[in-house]
């Protein structure tokens, strides 16, 4: 019995999924310039024709890459601001959220700071990474003000204090994935949001 068009849509949807989850590991392991399709079938198990058929080429890959990694934290970061609680206790969240995905996926923050400092990264591309990173650094600075006002963050420059924050979090994606020894340290998100206590 032949498949039906929504069990073919799924195997294309997770042949997707697939091909961007190692490509981003390749990307963040050797940059645009020096990864080729050939690595990432050679990697995924899958033919480089097949890969062509989701995308035109590497740089239309690494395109995608970025936009599913902006796309899945901002969507989370909009779900996160729309919960009940204090600035506090979504501050609190949003480093848990942010925390565990950079775990789980470094090599997605990696690929987007690559995209960020290489010069061989086309323009269009090195734009949506810094998108990015200027929407994921608004919604910091937001809960850090209500937090502020709220008397629940310490009263300092918001755009220090995003930095701060930012910086840390991208801080230990970078520990987590060149030291395989740290990979699996439970972190306190208590200690991570010490910076922000009044």
């Amino acid at each position: 019995m032949p498949r039906s068009e929504q069990a073919n849509q799924q195997i294309r949807d997770e042949r997707r999924r697939q091909i961007l989850n190692v490509a981003a590991e390749i990307f963040a392991r050797k940059g645009l310039a020096e990864t080729r399709i050939s690595d990432i079938a050679a990697a995924s198990g899958i033919s480089q024709g097949l890969i062509y058929r989701y995308f035109a080429s590497k740089e239309e890959l690494l395109r995608a890459v970025i936009a599913n990694a902006l796309d899945q934290v901002l969507t989370g970061l909009q779900e996160l601001r729309e919960q009940p609680g204090t600035p506090w206790e979504k501050l609190y969240r949003l480093t848990a959220y942010m925390w565990e995905g950079m775990r789980r996926r470094p090599a997605y923050v990696h690929v987007v700071l690559h995209t960020l400092i290489s010069e061989a990264v086309p323009e269009e591309i090195r734009a949506l990474a810094r998108r990015y990173i200027r929407e994921s650094y608004t919604f910091f600075r937001e809960l850090i003000v209500e937090g502020q006002q709220a008397g629940q963050v310490v009263l300092a420059d918001p755009e220090e204090l995003t930095l701060l924050y930012g910086s840390l979090l991208q801080g230990l994606a970078t520990g987590a994935w060149f030291m395989d020894e740290y990979s699996e340290v439970q972190l306190s998100i208590e200690r991570m949001l010490r910076i922000l206590k009044p």
